[in-house]
């Protein structure tokens, strides 16, 4: 099982062998601790995908 925004890329690796794919539309929502959550993810480093768009933004403009 995974989810449903996962399962589009899985998809095209999925095999016979491994059976097929149940995907799940999930929707999270937050009564508290929003505000602490996303000081947490904003500390955490950037992900490679993301510097690489960063840098690519950059070479656009300069």
């Amino acid at each position: 099982m995974v989810t449903a925004k996962d399962a589009v890329k899985l998809r095209a690796l999925a095999s016979p062998a491994l059976g097929s794919l149940r995907a799940l539309d999930i929707e999270l929502r937050f009564h508290e601790g929003q505000a602490a959550l996303g000081a947490l993810l904003d500390s955490l480093a950037p992900s490679r995908a993301q510097r690489e768009r960063t840098a690519l933004h950059e070479g656009l403009h300069g």
